[in-house]
């Protein structure tokens, strides 16, 4: 696993910016394209 900032588009068309996404190296690009993927539920949500 591996840290990243990851964007997303939520389907109303605004982005969503979540920092540290813990990501395994198989669903990364090699050359930074685009992860599509749907979300089924939010699992944990923490304020600043």
């Amino acid at each position: 696993m591996a840290m990243y900032t990851l964007i997303v588009e939520t389907e109303d068309g605004r982005a969503l910016k979540i920092d540290g996404a813990e990501l395994d190296q198989d669903d990364v690009p090699a050359n930074g394209g685009i992860i599509r993927f749907k979300a089924r539920k939010i699992i944990e949500l923490k304020g600043k």
